[in-house]
């Protein structure tokens, strides 16, 4: 397995968004490069995808890598120019390059048991939703409470939140012309997904009482998260 990532930045945000949830995982280097993990407290899953068309060399054939992702992160987001990765006895080896000095980490590959986790299927409402207004919204919210409460109705996205000390409310306008729906969500589990959304609109696929999925790219790599929702 050899990989050598086209956008050294993105590639590092990638592992930084997911290890914010799961601490170690098993990376698929097959005709993708792809990840699934749950986080600790079962609480949101997250995966993604990376075609070959993201790095300047990709080989692979269906290896499967399983390392700290906490540690991987530490390590990529050193990096200032190319980065390079490879499987060599046991040891997952990073290499990072920038103006004539290779720096070479090698992490212990990991003896990970668990199953993949299954993708939720969700038959909830798709909509595009700016991303700066709900994340600051998800932000505002945190003021008052550990949760908040998505309601999703024609032409807006209305975000509430309660507690003790005040009460809050977002509507946030987009297109969306179905059936109203509504679902609570943890405030502190938004924040850390949204953190590293980049693109200007993001995906929210929501149902009433259900798991929520949020699908943004890091670079061209699409990242979806499926966070529980909290029972009423």
């Amino acid at each position: 397995m050899y990989a050598e990532p086209r956008d050294p930045r993105s590639f590092s945000l990638v592992f930084e968004a997911v290890s914010q949830f799961v601490p170690e995982g098993t990376l698929v280097f097959d005709e993708k490069l792809s990840f699934k993990g749950m986080d600790p407290s079962l609480v949101v899953m997250v995966s993604f995808e990376m075609s070959p068309s993201s790095f300047l060399r990709y080989e692979s054939s269906g290896e499967r890598v399983p390392v700290n992702l906490e540690e991987l992160a530490r390590i990529l987001s050193r990096a200032r120019e190319g980065i390079s990765l490879e499987t060599l006895e046991g040891y997952l080896v990073v290499k990072l390059r920038e103006k004539g000095v290779l720096r070479e980490f090698q992490l212990p590959l990991l003896d990970i048991r668990e199953q993949e986790p299954p993708v939720p299927s969700l038959e909830g409402q798709e909509v595009s939703v700016p991303t700066d207004p709900l994340r600051r919204s998800i932000k505002d919210a945190s003021m008052f409470s550990t949760s908040v409460l998505l309601h999703l109705k024609p032409g807006k996205l209305v975000v509430e939140a309660s507690g003790t000390s005040g009460n809050f409310r977002s509507e946030i306008t987009c297109n969306y012309s179905g059936e109203e729906v509504y679902s609570q969500y943890s405030v502190d589990f938004l924040s850390a997904i949204l953190k590293y959304a980049q693109s200007p609109t993001l995906s929210l696929t929501l149902s009433s009482d259900a798991p929520l999925r949020i699908m943004y790219k890091i670079g061209d790599t699409p990242m979806n998260y499926y966070l529980a929702h909290i029972i009423l």
